[in-house]
């Protein structure tokens, strides 16, 4: 029995509605085969690091080694074996899929953060019921995906509108998405709304190049040229909200109040909405 397998025993009574617990969805092995190829390539020996991740794959798919030394071919052969294993057993497809990534990250663990944040917004944007997490230096784990996969949907896209915008807020959304994966733990759903202010916090002052968010805001609401002014002062009325039914919310507050999944999906999706609409306006005016 593979790792898969022992950890998630009862896969195969999975219900596949609501996103792929037992089955993998079609064109996710192309996917995942050009994020290794890519990761590869920038790593200071790209040939070495595709044979290893092609014949983890290999392997697993029970092919031989590769004999190839080009790059080209190597690709081919990532995706070849990532074909067969789409047709074997789902867990031996997972097995495999994380032996790979494992194996790309233990030999260029400089690369690891940004290869789990491509490979963790690709299962979800595949809608798969898994993610994965780094379980230490050299150890990959997956990880089910839960009640909270909509909050997390809706973070990675407000982390895609301003990925260009603003570095501070896009660091929160992930953090704030990393908690979100773990949504029966009352401190990582409050710590996932926490960051999600602060990526809204973030984006408003860089908006308004004003280091004071109450500020920032009235400047924006000021300059009348983003939108609805319902709408550009949602993000303060929003944080006003937070800090009244939940004092605790920021760092340095003794812990007073449980924010249950619910609620921390709706500040989550309150939030998000508004961080796209403002990174969507920012677009629009060319700023």
């Amino acid at each position: 029995m593979g790792q898969f397998a022992q950890q998630f025993k009862d896969y195969e009574r999975y219900d596949d509605s609501d996103c792929y617990r037992k089955s993998v969805p079609a064109n996710l092995s192309s996917a995942l085969a050009e994020i290794l190829i890519s990761s590869c390539s920038t790593c200071d020996d790209t040939v070495l690091n595709m044979r290893e991740v092609a014949n983890e794959l290999l392997a697993m798919a029970g092919r031989k080694p590769t004999s190839n030394w080009a790059v080209g071919a190597l690709g081919t052969d990532i995706q070849a074996a990532f074909d067969i294993l789409q047709e074997s057993k789902f867990d031996r497809f997972m097995d495999a899929t994380l032996n790979a990534f494992q194996r790309l990250c233990k030999t260029h663990p400089t690369a690891r953060d940004d290869v789990l944040r491509q490979l963790n917004n690709l299962l979800l944007t595949a809608n798969m019921g898994y993610t994965v997490r780094a379980a230490d230096t050299d150890r990959l784990l997956w990880e089910s995906r839960n009640e909270g996969a909509g909050g997390v949907s809706s973070l990675v896209a407000a982390a895609d509108a301003v990925k260009d915008i603003s570095k501070e807020a896009l660091e929160h959304l992930e953090q704030a998405k990393a908690h979100l994966l773990n949504p029966a733990s009352s401190r990582s759903r409050k710590d996932a709304v926490r960051d999600a202010m602060s990526a809204m916090e973030a984006m408003v002052k860089k908006l308004a190049s004003n280091g004071d968010f109450e500020k920032a805001t009235k400047k924006l609401r000021g300059e009348k040229v983003w939108g609805n002014d319902q709408i550009v002062k949602d993000g303060h009325s929003t944080w006003g909200l937070l800090h009244h039914h939940h004092p605790d919310i920021r760092h340095g507050q003794p812990a007073q109040t449980d924010i249950e999944l619910e609620e921390a999906l709706y500040w989550i999706d309150r939030i998000t909405a508004y961080v796209r609409y403002m990174a969507a306006r920012k677009r629009i005016l060319g700023r």
